[in-house]
């Protein structure tokens, strides 16, 4: 059976023999392919999950993993395949969070591993309930229902920065095909992405894309060469659209990087979980890790800001597009948070056995990189 591939990034470690997969190309996760690199002030709010396992048997091994956008203070916006157990085969990885522009050097040489300048430790995630990376298995073919969405909470509150705005509940109306979307991620910039040799993913990259498909749950961005898309990577990463309503902020995060649109892998453009489907489930978990203890900005319950025309202290909310002229100091107001400033603008999973082998393409990564 062949897989569908998910874009995330194959995890490879010191010391371990090169370890091949069976002809399929499947992963999720991907790079950003006819983009630019991003400088230090764009989308301040996207970074890059990091994993760190020590195991018994493979030893010490770190690698980027997926592409993340911060929402809250706390909280990180991802697709559950990058915290899935599934994924690790069995392996517990530590998670971390940065907003280093590039982390390519992390997990190279020999452990112990230094994390990179800006990074958070991630103290637990918590992926859709009904998500299962079985589903996302030959049959893919386009967007689809896979409930490819996921949180990730912080250890510290980050306040450098602002968080994204996630897409408002009145604002569905906007994602159609034809829209110009923000692409971002760390992904691979090659569509001939290959596992097993040396790979460019672990920048930054951006791009404007556009809106291909729009199903009722996921959506296709990019399409063919030469329309920038995502790739091996880029998985979790967001797709912002720009809203021309009043409201504020003008860019609004529409969309998390999940899959690949079919057995091409890399080469018809990526598919994201919309995030206006599932705006209700990411509230509400937000909420939920507030009352259990799991967060710590919790601003009025800890639930999600709205668009708005301007927010309590006089100024207007920021664009997510570009940090904050007072550093991206953050201000709780209502449930969300914002800068006090003028708007400056793959894998099969078929089966078990599938993800242990995508876990041993991580492996294997590694010791190329080592």
């Amino acid at each position: 059976m062949k897989a569908i591939v998910l874009f995330a990034v194959a995890l490879t470690a010191c010391g371990v023999d090169q370890v091949g997969l069976d002809g399929t190309s499947s992963a999720v996760g991907a790079p950003i392919i006819n983009g630019t690199p991003s400088s230090a002030t764009d989308f301040p709010a996207v970074g890059v999950l990091l994993m760190h396992i020590d195991d018994n048997f493979f030893g010490e091994m770190a690698s980027m993993a997926c592409t993340g956008t911060l929402i809250a203070p706390d909280t990180v916006l991802l697709a559950s395949h990058c915290v899935d157990p599934v994924s690790f085969y069995g392996m517990q990885p530590e998670f971390h969070f940065s907003f280093s522009h590039d982390v390519s050097a992390y997990g190279t040489g020999t452990p112990p591993f230094a994390l990179p300048p800006n990074t958070y430790a991630v103290t637990s995630s918590v992926m859709h309930p009904d998500w299962s990376m079985n589903a996302l298995d030959s049959s893919v073919d386009g967007p689809g229902t896979y409930y490819d969405v996921a949180l990730a909470f912080l250890g510290a509150e980050v306040t450098d920065r602002t968080p994204a705005m996630v897409v408002g509940p009145e604002d569905s109306s906007g994602i159609i095909v034809g829209a110009a979307v923000d692409i971002v991620g760390y992904g691979s910039r090659d569509y001939d992405y290959d596992p097993y040799g040396e790979n460019d993913a672990s920048v930054k990259y951006q791009a404007v894309s556009v809106i291909n498909e729009v199903g009722t749950t996921e959506m296709q961005i990019g399409n063919r060469n030469p329309v920038p898309q995502k790739c091996h990577g880029d998985s979790g990463g967001p797709s912002f659209l720009d809203y021309d309503d009043d409201m504020l902020p003008v860019k609004r995060l529409v969309g998390v990087t999940s899959h690949s649109y079919d057995q091409t892998d890399c080469q018809r453009g990526g598919i994201d979980t919309r995030v206006d489907a599932y705006r209700d489930w990411i509230e509400s978990t937000m909420i939920a890790a507030c009352t259990s203890g799991k967060r710590l900005s919790c601003a009025s319950g800890g639930g999600l800001p709205v668009p708005m025309n301007n927010v309590s202290d006089g100024g207007p909310i920021s664009d997510g597009g570009s940090i904050s002229d007072d550093g991206g100091t953050v201000h709780p107001t209502g449930g969300g948070y914002y800068a006090s400033q003028k708007n400056d603008d793959c894998s099969q999973t078929g089966t078990s056995l599938w993800a242990g082998l995508l876990a041993m393409a991580l492996l294997a990564r590694l010791r190329h990189r080592g």
